[in-house]
């Protein structure tokens, strides 16, 4: 196997996952709320896909470390498949409820994809060939934030139908790059991992800083996913609209960069715990900016502080199983951090469409104040672990 051709090859397979991750993430409120539907159904809706994909990347993640025929790659193609399909579906219905299944199912597939994306790099680093996760990381922030300004561009022009079609694009140029990528020939390296069958009891007693870590990580997720579900609500305040809304999502990637592309620098001078402390500060500070803002332009500012609160988490966050736990334990603890991710963007898209639709945006900042503070507290705590 060519380590360069494989970079490449990686490289672009993140760059299209979170191209095809903010056309699904980032645009399902614009979307949906274009359909009729309240940011309440909102919120039921990728509340409820979002719990379904926690289950499946637990469920998928035993089966791809127990067989010997499943493995990331069949698994990426077998859901982009999918999302595909479920595509074709929202183009073709009119029906509200139809459009927001079908756009519960896309968001579902997503969620359940970051493992397997991020586990194409471990399993060529188990074959001898060492990729560099941050490039590709940072390419897919860059293309993020090409992806978000440009969709924010066409809305007005095109219609929202743009936020379908060019996930259809998107979600076929991802397949044909995945089903390109190579496997080992040895039968007993296509298996990632292997795990051991320790009970759940004795895990948790054993790495107690990792569980208080993961309690951080979802109250961490459920104040990024509650704000950027319902960024398009926070925007309209201040006088913005989906225009403004691809612009906002397109500056936080563009400063998720510098971090992406210099975490391995990063990680030779701080620990992953002390990365993550720092991420946690630096959402308290994006979550007070918010709540001050009187202006589109302050909004963007808050979103410039997405290079040291989700740059940084995002990044820290898929190594801290690494350095946290022994050989036998890491992908366990892989899953149950990209688990704890998927909870917490569940909890944050149920409580922030309860919160927006009853109480209005200035109150879903102000509970996202108070989650991210707890969240910095229990990240903190867990260093005496």
């Amino acid at each position: 196997m060519n380590k360069k051709q494989i970079q490449l090859q990686y490289n672009l397979l993140q760059g299209l996952f979170w191209m095809l991750f903010c056309i699904t993430i980032s645009f399902i409120n614009s979307y949906l709320t274009g359909k009729g539907l309240s940011p309440d159904q909102i919120g039921i809706i990728t509340a409820t896909f979002g719990a379904l994909a926690a289950l499946s990347q637990t469920v998928l993640g035993r089966i791809a470390d127990s067989s010997k025929t499943i493995n990331w790659k069949n698994l990426i193609v077998t859901m982009i498949v999918l999302r595909i399909l479920a595509n074709f579906g929202i183009l073709l219905v009119d029906d509200a409820l139809i459009s927001g299944l079908l756009f519960g199912l896309s968001l579902l597939l997503m969620n359940a994809l970051i493992p397997f994306v991020n586990a194409a790099n471990f399993y060529y680093e188990k074959n001898g060939i060492n990729l560099n996760y941050g490039v590709a990381r940072g390419i897919g922030s860059l293309l993020f934030a090409v992806t978000s300004y440009s969709i924010g561009q066409l809305i007005p022009v095109m219609g929202l139908e743009v936020i379908v079609i060019a996930g259809f694009i998107i979600g076929f140029l991802m397949l044909l790059i995945t089903i390109s990528m190579p496997l080992s020939k040895k039968e007993e390296d296509i298996i990632i991992h292997q795990q051991v069958n320790a009970s759940s009891e004795s895990f948790f007693k054993k790495y107690p800083k990792f569980v208080m870590l993961l309690v951080g990580f979802t109250l961490l997720m459920v104040f990024h996913n509650s704000t950027s579900t319902y960024m398009l609500q926070i925007l309209e305040n201040v006088g913005g609209g989906n225009k403004e809304l691809g612009t906002a999502f397109a500056i936080a990637a563009i400063f998720e960069l510098p971090i992406m592309f210099g975490f391995v620098y990063l990680r030779k001078k701080f620990s992953t715990h002390q990365m993550l402390i720092v991420a946690g500060f630096a959402f308290i500070g994006k979550a007070l900016v918010y709540i001050i803002s009187s202006s589109v332009g302050m909004i963007y500012v808050a979103q410039a502080l997405q290079m040291l609160s989700f740059g940084l988490f995002a990044s820290a966050s898929v190594y801290c199983a690494e350095e946290e736990m022994d050989l036998n334990d890491k992908v366990k603890g892989q899953s149950l951090a990209a688990g704890s991710i998927t909870i917490g963007s569940v909890f944050g898209n149920l409580s922030g469409g309860f919160i927006v639709n009853s109480f209005g945006s200035d109150a879903n900042l102000l509970f996202g104040l108070g989650v991210v503070i707890l969240a910095t507290v229990i990240i903190i705590l867990a260093k005496k672990k």
